[in-house]
């Protein structure tokens, strides 16, 4: 008789090894309290995850924990500061898309000071009112408040002089702005892609 030969009609399936038992190895838990059954396999970390923001960007509040901003301090025209925001990390980064008046607020008081700082919205069609077409340049409609009187294109009647939109710190309140002028910026880190046809209505 062959020692080691199976009977017709059996198979032979090898035991997974024994692990320390961490639950996630692949392996049948060697101390006690397991159940004798291979675990999954631990999963990569590193596959499918979002591009970690930049070490200059910070979480701030609690409105929106899945971003991170950064202020930046040197006046500028609303399209140097949206390049520069989106310098920071291309796909991850972009001027702050303010989803909450709550948001809006916590990023006010993170830029502080009184002068207004560009925030990431563009009116994309100026042919209806003052207050029509204005979306995020995420392509999300403005939701959150206007400073107020504002939009008013200064004389209250649309004349397209001013498509962007700014911010003031000391609640978030937004204000309807030329791009030509120089203000301080918040860029937000948090991987949402850009509507090309917002993009594309920046002056």
């Amino acid at each position: 008789m062959l020692v080691g030969a199976l009977a017709p009609g059996c198979s032979f399936q090898p035991a997974p090894p024994t692990g320390p038992g961490d639950g996630a190895d692949g392996r049948v838990d060697a101390g006690a309290g397991g159940d004798g059954r291979p675990d999954a396999e631990r999963a990569d970390a590193g596959v499918d995850a979002a591009p970690p923001c930049p070490p200059t960007y910070a979480q701030v509040g609690v409105a929106s924990p899945g971003s991170r901003y950064r202020v930046l301090s040197v006046t500028a025209s609303f399209r140097a500061q949206h390049d520069a925001c989106l310098a920071d990390r291309p796909g991850s980064t972009h001027l702050v898309v303010l989803e909450t008046d709550a948001e809006a607020a916590e990023v006010g008081g993170l830029v502080g000071g009184g002068e207004e700082f560009y925030v990431g919205a563009v009116q994309r069609s100026s042919g209806g009112g003052v207050g029509d077409g204005w979306v995020w340049l995420t392509g999300a409609a403005v939701a959150v408040a206007w400073s107020a009187g504002q939009p008013n294109d200064e004389a209250g009647v649309e004349n397209g002089d001013q498509d962007v939109a700014s911010a003031y710190p000391v609640d978030g309140s937004l204000n309807d702005v030329s791009g030509d002028w120089s203000y301080r910026a918040a860029c937000e880190c948090d991987g949402l892609a850009l509507d090309p046809a917002a993009i594309a209505a920046i002056p």
